[in-house]
């Protein structure tokens, strides 16, 4: 297998898992869109690890893998694994290409680690937001890099984003979650709201739920509104990219808003609305 042909299987597989980013990583030139759809890839494929079968051992050393294989990657050494070889050859590639920073890789496998545990019950903010930071700032602070924005304010304003975007993911799957056990609401949230029940099942059933994510919601929107506020100026043309995809998530937060606290089918921007909030971000941004 060569690197073409790596990126090819790599794309595919982004393009079938629907992401709701895959429009604005597709409409990069080549060299950033399969920077891009690397790095998605790489995260997909440690969120299949820890919603997948198997036992938490059986899935730590799944992670273990990776870590060392992710120590290969800054260290020049590239380890034979045939399972994962196309995502393996893109990632060298997207390392050789472009100044990524080495922790956001090791962020997302700690972050993954928090979920196979299983006791990531009605966690504290802070913990909470340490969560948010492995799994999704991380996210933000590698492509960030691709874009070719580095450093302290690079890192912030991944922090930010996502924080804004994975508090949007933990209210539109609150049932979800519940139903395998996991809740991530904030412990301090759930007594302000009168819910004692640390019962993932029970707090998704509890009439009080509403009053708990309402107060998550405003955090939502606070990170939302100091996004706006953190944009470099000027600002690069390569970030009108990350524009789009903040767009595309404050738009399915506003629709998640609008639906309400309650338990319904999961909420989701059909391909039209993602179409829709992707070309507004385009042609508004500069």
């Amino acid at each position: 297998m060569n690197v073409q042909q790596a990126h090819q299987r790599v794309a595919e597989k982004v393009r079938l898992a629907q992401s709701s980013f895959y429009l604005a990583m597709r409409l990069q030139p080549r060299d950033l869109k399969h920077a891009l759809f690397a790095i998605y890839a790489y995260c997909r494929e440690l969120d299949d690890i820890a919603d997948g079968a198997g036992t938490a051992s059986e899935k730590n050393q799944k992670l273990d893998s990776w870590q060392r294989t992710i120590d290969g990657l800054f260290s020049a050494v590239h380890p034979h694994r045939m399972d994962d070889e196309a995502l393996i050859f893109a990632l060298h590639d997207t390392r050789a290409n472009f100044t990524l920073p080495e922790q956001p890789f090791y962020a997302l496998i700690r972050g993954m680690r928090t979920d196979v545990s299983g006791r990531f019950i009605a966690p504290s903010w802070p913990d909470l937001l340490s969560y948010c930071a492995n799994v999704a700032g991380s996210v933000g602070e590698l492509c960030l890099a691709v874009w070719g924005w580095n450093g302290r304010d690079a890192k912030v304003f991944a922090q930010i984003a996502g924080e804004a975007l994975q508090l949007t993911n933990i209210l539109r799957d609150v049932y979800a979650d519940a139903r395998v056990g996991r809740l991530y609401l904030p412990g301090e949230v759930l007594h302000d709201a009168g819910i004692s029940t640390r019962d993932p099942m029970a707090v998704a059933s509890h009439p009080a739920l509403k009053d708990a994510c309402f107060a998550i919601a405003e955090e939502t929107w606070s990170r939302f509104d100091k996004i706006a506020a953190s944009w470099p100026d000027p600002c690069p043309p390569t970030l009108r990219s990350a524009q789009i995809m903040i767009d595309v998530y404050k738009a399915l937060f506003e629709k998640i808003s609008k639906r309400g606290w309650r338990d319904i089918e999961r909420v989701s921007l059909s391909p039209p609305e993602k179409a829709f909030y992707a070309a507004r971000a385009f042609f508004t941004h500069p």
